[in-house]
């Protein structure tokens, strides 16, 4: 093979390190990403979840405003609501296990960071039993964090 003017040869080991290196770098890159793009998912789920938090306040503040003039705002509620008024007296634990279960994007990433992390130990040499363990306790650990109130 010639590159830059000089012969290089190209064995079988060379092309196996170069192809181990490439491999190594490009699931550590793979994980990298992951987290960083769940950290802004959470951020996203944050921003949002403040969204929802403003557009019921602004709901009610035009319920208080208007039921003297429409009687029926009094006891209208939309169902999101009176699943939002259900789930406020439900445990941390059982919410989160709840929104855990939705397997929204931030819980899937939070699963496929799990596997990829399974897979960079099992590819350092990792024990099998560790590694399973290992991507099984970040992807738990990420999606019951990752839980949005």
């Amino acid at each position: 093979m010639w590159f830059s003017g000089h012969r290089i040869a190209l064995t079988t080991d060379t092309f196996r390190a170069a192809v181990t290196r490439a491999t190594s770098v490009a699931l550590v890159t793979l994980l990298v990403f992951g987290l960083v793009s769940y950290r802004r998912m959470m951020h996203r789920d944050s921003v949002t979840e403040e969204y929802k938090r403003e557009i019921r306040m602004i709901r009610r503040k035009y319920r208080d405003v208007f039921q003297a003039e429409c009687l029926e705002l009094e006891d209208y509620k939309l169902e999101k609501e009176i699943k939002s008024e259900i789930a406020e007296h439900e445990s941390n634990l059982k919410h989160r296990w709840k929104r855990i279960k939705q397997m929204g994007y931030t819980q899937t990433l939070a699963t496929i960071n799990g596997i990829l992390l399974a897979i960079v130990l099992i590819w350092a040499n990792v024990s099998m039993t560790l590694a399973l363990l290992g991507g099984l306790a970040l992807g738990a650990l990420l999606c019951f964090y990752g839980k949005t109130s």
